[in-house]
């Protein structure tokens, strides 16, 4: 038989056709990254960032919680306590955040910050990274359900537990096993592990450690030690005494002083001649004295508005003491705070102390509280309120009416006004117009000018002289002041301290460093036949399982309600 094995050029083109519709087929059906990423359908590194960004913030969420302890909580409503995430890490509550990207994220933009409301706290909690920065608000408040003073506000639904039972079947302990082999590793006693300790010394070399005393300087040169210091030798100036004076002032050196000869003219108060007035200005006016005089003789009515006369009452109530307003009592519902009567709930656990090598007690504390309201309020349990009735204080306007109309003594009401007649004589009287004043000099040789009388006088001018203090030194001493000063140096040298040391925690024996390493190794029992069978329920009291012998173990969680 004979086989073809030839292949036409229609059957290679055919499978040339197959095979690229085969790879169109599977890049449709398997899209590459790129191709989601462009089109919105693939990104990855976008989910990874808001997952790395959302467990950071989370973190530094719980460490604030953990932080704001009662003593710590702003104490007055709309008070604020604000910290950088630079300084939570100062305080150990965390580690440095890194994001998405390896870096380390912003300390001294991110921060968080809680805010007093009137019966909660806000938390804001605010986290800048290098790719996302964002904040989230937390709502916290003093709830039944919080292990510490303060805890995240949950809905009412998710506040309900469910209770742990157990019931205990007991067991049959073997005999101990073999010693362990000794072992550097710390391990713990406990009722089925019984513990064997011994002491060993570990010996190595000391080292030589050399330094210079305090203030020293090393010199590998002279393999010794050496501190420079200087010295200051002070001794007195050369004191130089001149005299100068000022501009115009010549010096007399016979007795040092200033001296300038001038002529000085003096004025003295020239005499005034009798003052006298007139009445110029004012016709119809006579001069008496410095007055001007003249008698005025008028009729006038005068008229004022009548005065209406108000009074006040009320429609409900009693008016106050200034009558503009009435006062009444009446009461209105009313919500306060719940008082929190805070509590200790303690628990005692065992714990192995390492410096004495013995299982002693640790208590540990709470704080926690019991609400209460005052008398004749009902407790809202979920809000912490307390709702009831006061008594409070209103007020509202009084009404305003007239009583009456009433005019001045002496006044008559005429319509709407009152009225008064009344004749005056009087007297006016002006101020009288002065004549100039005059002046004279009594004394001869002295000249009047205007209200003065002058005169030349020559004197001579002494003013005491400026004294000039200079001050100079020998060479090689420099001025200061009134002192001359000379710097000496001086070089103290001292041989290099040797000293034989060991690393911490060592201690130097002899030459040698010893430290005291202890060993541990232990022997186990088991317990075999026994069993623990645990049981939920929604109920603290489950009557059913109490009586199958069941206890609760204390374990309580949450519920989502139906």
């Amino acid at each position: 038989m004979e086989n073809n094995n030839n292949f036409s050029l229609k059957d290679v083109i055919f499978n040339l056709l197959f095979i690229i519709l085969f790879v169109f087929i599977l890049l449709w059906l398997f899209p590459s990254k790129s191709f989601l990423n462009k089109n919105g359908l693939y990104n990855s590194d976008k989910t990874q960032t808001n997952q790395v960004f959302n467990h950071n913030i989370a973190t530094m969420k719980e460490a604030a919680i953990s932080y704001f302890t009662t003593s710590r909580l702003p104490k007055k409503v709309g008070d604020t306590v604000k910290m950088s995430l630079s300084q939570m890490i100062d305080k150990k509550l965390l580690l440095s955040l890194i994001d998405n990207k390896g870096n380390v994220c912003e300390e001294s933009l991110s921060y968080i910050e809680i805010t007093k409301e009137d019966d909660e706290y806000i938390l804001k909690v605010s986290l800048s990274c290098s790719d996302n920065e964002d904040y989230i608000l937390v709502h916290l408040g003093c709830y039944d359900y919080c292990d510490g003073d303060v805890c995240e506000r949950r809905e009412p639904e998710q506040i309900l537990y469910k209770y742990q039972y157990k019931l205990e079947i007991p067991c049959k302990l073997t005999d101990w096993s073999n010693w362990s082999d000794w072992s550097y590793n710390y391990i713990a006693a406990n009722a089925n592990r019984r513990v064997e300790t011994k002491v060993e010394t570990e010996t190595i070399n000391s080292s030589v450690r050399k330094y210079c005393p305090a203030g020293y300087l090393y010199s590998a040169y002279t393999n010794k030690c050496y501190k420079s210091s200087n010295s200051t030798e002070i001794k007195d100036a050369i004191k130089n005494v001149s005299y100068e004076c000022e501009a115009g002032y010549v010096l007399d050196k016979t007795d040092n002083k200033c001296k300038k000869e001038v002529t000085t003219t003096t004025s003295i108060a020239a005499r005034e001649n009798p003052v006298s007035y007139n009445c110029n200005n004012y016709p119809g006016y006579t001069l008496e004295g410095d007055k001007c005089v003249k008698t005025i003789s008028t009729n006038f009515t005068d008229k004022k508005e009548v005065t209406i006369n108000y009074d006040y009452k009320c429609s409900k109530g009693e008016l106050t003491s200034d009558k503009t307003k009435c006062s009444y009592t009446e009461k209105v519902p009313a919500t306060i705070n719940a008082t929190c009567n805070k509590y200790q709930s303690c628990t005692t656990s065992r714990e192995f102390n390492a410096s004495t090598g013995k299982f002693e007690d640790k208590r540990t504390c709470v704080t926690k509280c019991n609400y209460s309201c005052p008398g004749g309020f009902d407790y809202n349990k979920s809000k912490r309120t307390c709702t009831g009735e006061i008594t409070e204080t209103k007020t509202i306007v009084s009404e305003k009416f007239i009583s009456s109309y009433s005019c001045p003594t002496g006044y008559e009401k005429n319509g709407n006004y009152c009225t008064k007649t009344t004749t005056n004589i009087t007297t006016d009287k002006k101020e009288a117009t002065k004549n100039p004043t005059t002046y004279y000099c009594e004394n001869s040789g002295h000249t009047l000018n205007g209200a003065l009388c002058k005169y030349e006088v020559k004197n001579v001018l002494v003013k005491e002289a400026k004294v000039i203090e200079s001050y100079s030194c020998e060479k090689d001493y420099t001025l200061n002041k009134t002192k001359c000063e000379k710097i000496v140096s001086t070089t103290d040298t001292k041989d290099v301290i040797s000293e034989t040391v060991c690393p911490s925690g060592y201690n130097l024996n002899n030459d040698k460093c010893t430290k005291n390493i202890i060993k541990y190794r232990y022997s186990e029992r088991s317990c075999v036949g026994g069993s623990i069978d645990y049981k939920w329920s929604d109920s603290e009291n489950d009557e059913a399982l109490l009586k199958q012998g069941y206890v609760l173990t204390g374990v309580k969680e949450q519920r989502n309600s139906k």
